[in-house]
């Protein structure tokens, strides 16, 4: 069964070892390079000419953004653990002349773990420590339900069709290949542009906060976040000058301002990158539209205007 794709798996194992030491290496062609237009982004903005901001929340973020990256690596030698496993259970199939079940039974266990361990990657792969562990759990529970005969007989009642554990297995060894190279188109011609808005939506916020607390404007215009800063500051500088309330509150505007930026960068979602650029062009398209038909009116009324005279 497992050793008629042998092949098929070897070949994959080869793609994912690229995708280790590009990752390691390179970064150019299979990891998201998020860093990147992150600092472009930064570097194209300037924060009420506080110059200071942009560099500091760069430095903030290195660190962060790097982790996310290296995910990339812990996955790649998580899938070459477990196509070696299935090229090796293929490989025992092939010498056994009695019932082959147990390879079976074993192919089925450790599949449905890699899916389970696929579906919470963002936590797995988030540390070489978990990635070891899980891997480590993944291969004793798979040898725990062979060697011990109550659990054996357990899964040998609820063990799949050879096809469906085929199915299985090649979904588990294609999928995290084809949704990297969705991550990585989405990256290269969305990812860009959904963090310049985003950045560029919370500077005009923070600058727009500036300019009512420096021109004594309407507070009760603050953003819900930035009012309850001023008011925490007003009341605990009841006894100062105003002035004190106010230097206070714009020191902590811009922590909020840093915080905001960096979840930018490493809390982005791909679907929220995706829905926002769709929201974007159907806002354009719309925007268009309305100018288009207001062209049409207008020379409708210069035409109708013409046939008075």
């Amino acid at each position: 069964m497992l050793s008629n794709y042998s092949s098929l798996l070897e070949f994959l194992a080869g793609v994912y070892l690229t995708m280790c030491l590009d990752n390691l290496l390179t970064q150019k062609i299979w990891t998201v390079d998020y860093f990147a237009a992150f600092k472009k982004s930064l570097e194209e903005l300037s924060f009420g000419g506080n110059t200071s901001i942009a560099s500091e929340v760069v430095d903030k973020n290195r660190d962060q953004i790097s982790v996310m990256q290296a995910q990339l690596t812990k996955k790649s030698v998580f899938m070459l653990v477990y196509i070696f496993l299935m090229l090796l259970l293929g490989g025992i199939s092939t010498c056994m002349t009695q019932d082959t079940t147990i390879i079976c039974l074993m192919a089925e266990v450790l599949t449905i773990q890699a899916i389970i361990i696929l579906f919470f990657s963002g936590y797995v792969f988030q540390e070489w420590s978990r990635t070891f562990w899980f891997i480590l759990t993944s291969l004793l529970l798979m040898l725990a339900v062979t060697l011990i005969p109550i659990l054996a007989l357990w899964f040998v009642k609820i063990v799949l069709k050879d096809e469906y554990i085929v199915l299985m297995m090649l979904f588990v060894a294609i999928y995290p290949i084809i949704w990297q190279i969705f991550k990585v188109w989405v990256h290269r011609s969305l990812f860009y542009g959904y963090v310049n808005r985003s950045m560029l939506a919370v500077k005009d916020e923070y600058e727009n906060v500036l300019d009512i607390i420096n021109n004594n404007g309407d507070t009760s215009k603050l953003p819900v976040e930035y009012g309850k800063i001023l008011q925490a500051n007003t009341i605990k500088h009841k006894n100062d000058d105003a002035q004190k309330a106010i230097d206070s509150s714009i020191k902590e505007y811009t922590d909020l301002l840093q915080s905001k930026l960096r979840k930018i960068g490493y809390e982005t979602s791909i679907f929220m990158v995706i829905w926002s650029s769709i929201w974007t062009k159907k806002s354009k398209y719309n925007n268009s539209e309305k100018v288009s038909l207001t062209d049409t009116d207008s020379n409708n009324n210069g035409l109708s205007n013409y046939k008075k005279k």
